[in-house]
């Protein structure tokens, strides 16, 4: 079983970043963007909204694997935008 998490980790794990993605998201939705970056803002709340749901969704559908790739990789398109809007910041 190396490598891998138990489904009750893993459960336990998305119900964590459900809350902690909606509260970064408020963050967003609330921020105020420096000159000239507002254009990513906007980009970082839309994949954070995106974000939420992609887990919202995996977390509705966590005992149906094919569901479970494809949100993985939804997931994964998500966190690399985001971490080059980060990068670009």
């Amino acid at each position: 079983m190396e490598g891998r998490t138990t489904q009750y980790y893993a459960k336990g794990h998305l119900d964590y970043l459900l809350p902690e993605v909606s509260d970064i998201s408020k963050e967003l939705r609330d921020a105020l963007p420096p000159p000239g970056a507002e254009a990513r803002l906007d980009n970082s709340r839309k994949q954070t909204q995106a974000l939420a749901a992609a887990l919202s969704k995996l977390s509705r559908n966590f005992d149906q694997p094919e569901e479970l790739v494809r949100e993985q990789a939804q997931i994964a398109a998500i966190r690399r935008e985001l971490e080059q809007a980060i990068s670009s910041l």
